[in-house]
């Protein structure tokens, strides 16, 4: 159950440092010094990959009902480009 535990923080982290490089690239293009949006593909493939990689082994040890940690934390990318295209649609852009 620790190992799942620990995979679960790992896929945690993975997702918060996806989330931390998303709002620096955004305060950066806010104040005008990067607008570019390489850095935030480039931390998701980074990011993803050990993401999923824990899933699988959290859901291969104890199934997915006891897993929840790192399936939240999973779930939690597709969120912020599901608000983006929701506020692209909103805007009319």
């Amino acid at each position: 159950m620790r190992i799942v535990t620990a995979l679960g923080i790992i896929t945690l982290l993975c997702a918060i440092l996806f989330y931390l490089s998303f709002g620096l690239v955004f305060l950066q293009a806010i104040g005008g010094v990067y607008e570019g949006s390489l850095l935030i593909f480039v931390a998701l493939f980074l990011t993803l990959p050990p993401a999923i990689a824990c899933t699988i082994a959290a859901l291969i040890l104890v199934g997915p009902r006891r897993c929840k940690l790192a399936w939240i934390s999973l779930c939690s990318y597709p969120v912020i480009f599901v608000l983006m295209l929701m506020i692209a649609l909103f805007l009319g852009a």
